[in-house]
């Protein structure tokens, strides 16, 4: 890689990086807190994709070695990830890896529960109603603009739009509702 491609990397976030120690806390959740040859494939291959698009620090690669042979608590770690697409994707990343070496065992599932409840009752449902009611809003305001723009360049354009127009009219059949 060149230099100019390493320097134009973003560094690692903390939201990043605890998002990935969180989804490593979750592989350590079965029973002997080791992890299993299929995960630790799974997350060398990612630490190692990560690495290539993302400036990690020598400090943030020294705690990813540590916590791969180490569990760490996973609640405790997901204190520190602020953001909530980074917190949803901790839920994501852990569903993919427990599942790589088959069915979880109940020690995983009940902490992949937990993080998907509490992910969910941080949402701001009203905020959400608001914010979907009002892009529906929104496109549908749009949506009837470019159809009254289509009625008018089609009625100067088309004799047989008019007529057709007029006789759905007619049966009460407005072609903008």
């Amino acid at each position: 890689m060149t230099a100019e491609a390493l320097s134009s990397r973003e560094n690692l976030g903390n939201n990043q990086f605890y998002m990935w120690r969180a989804v490593i806390a979750i592989a350590h959740a079965h029973a002997d807190h080791n992890l299993r040859p299929e995960e630790r494939a799974y997350l060398e291959k990612t630490l190692s994709t990560l690495a290539e698009h993302y400036t990690v620090s020598a400090e943030q690669k020294k705690i990813f070695a540590g916590d791969m042979e180490t569990a760490q608590n996973v609640y405790d770690l997901m204190r520190n990830i602020n953001d909530p697409e980074c917190r949803s994707s901790v839920i994501q990343f852990g569903q993919v890896l427990v599942w790589s070496g088959g069915h979880p065992d109940s020690e995983e599932e009940a902490i992949l529960d937990k993080l998907t409840h509490d992910q969910m009752s941080s949402l701001d449902v009203e905020k959400l109603r608001v914010e979907i009611n009002g892009n529906i809003s929104g496109s549908r305001q749009q949506n009837i603009e470019e159809l009254k723009q289509l009625h008018a360049k089609a009625q100067k354009s088309n004799p047989l739009f008019n007529v057709l127009d007029k006789t759905l009219l007619s049966m009460d059949i407005d072609m903008l509702d």
